[in-house]
């Protein structure tokens, strides 16, 4: 109601939906807090479209940055996982969506809000310390602050950027590697020359194969480290193997071949 009343105030429109998600989160076995999240972006790319618009704003800050990227450290990442929230990005829909407040901290922002008199609204979720996401922004951040480094946000802030200018290098050297080392591919499976990879480094072959589920729209929130070295030991040697979310990659001689199985029954290959 408050925040209606806000966008009436400022003559904006205003859209709102409610929908009920216990179902959804049943039927792809995620947790509350990534398919409400998922939810929150398909309403706001869709009302985007019928609104005729281009771009879409949301208002993470550097803290949430920095909460993001530890986020990602603790479940384990790698690289690319450092570089956090990016400013921009394109969305499936063709639409940006844009981060122009990524870079003022918490404080900042609520400073700013004082200095205007405007009143302002926390999500109540906020506070739900059962979400991994609000134990470290309520207690260790606030920790890490206190005992280590005043200044912990801005300094994982600083590393997410070079995390991303780093990444950006990597994924171009991919790009070229899996462009020389791809026979075919259609929309479920992709076929490599592993030859290619011959004296290529680590680094760069597992790039390829996140570039490939990217491409292949293929969920990588259960792949974990081992899972991504022993497909990249399969380049080498071996023969099948069964990963999460029902893709198979399977060795014959220098073919490597990645696809997803139609039979959620199937069981070929390792399992791990």
């Amino acid at each position: 109601v408050w925040l209606s009343q806000e966008c009436e105030r400022l003559s904006l429109p205003f859209v709102t939906e409610k929908q009920e998600l216990h179902l959804t989160r049943q039927e792809s076995k995620e947790g509350l807090e990534e398919v409400s999240r998922k939810a929150r972006y398909e309403f706001l790319t869709r009302v985007a479209h019928e609104q005729s618009c281009t771009q879409i704003a949301v208002a993470h800050t550097r803290d949430d940055q920095a909460e993001t990227v530890l986020h990602h450290l603790i479940r384990g990442t790698g690289i690319a996982g450092l570089r956090g929230i990016p400013r921009t990005r394109l969305l499936q829909s063709g639409q940006f969506l844009i981060r122009p407040m990524l870079e003022l901290s918490r404080d900042d922002v609520l400073l700013y809000l004082k200095d205007c008199a405007q009143d302002f609204r926390t999500d109540e979720s906020n506070t739900d310390l059962s979400f991994t996401r609000n134990r470290i922004r309520h207690q260790l951040i606030p920790l890490l602050k206190k005992e280590f480094n005043p200044n912990v946000a801005q300094a994982v802030h600083r590393l997410a950027q070079q995390a991303d200018e780093i990444t950006a290098v990597v994924a171009e050297q991919a790009d070229q590697i899996l462009a020389a080392a791809t026979l075919d591919r259609n929309q479920e499976i992709w076929r490599l020359d592993c030859a290619v990879f011959h004296d290529i480094p680590d680094y760069l072959i597992r790039q390829c194969f996140l570039k490939i589920w990217q491409e292949m729209s293929w969920s990588r929130k259960r792949m974990g480290f081992d899972h991504w070295e022993r497909l990249l030991k399969l380049t080498r040697s071996g023969q099948k193997l069964s990963l999460p979310d029902q893709i198979e990659a399977e060795r014959r001689e220098r073919l490597l071949i990645l696809r997803k199985l139609k039979n959620a029954a199937t069981e070929s290959g390792e399992r791990f």
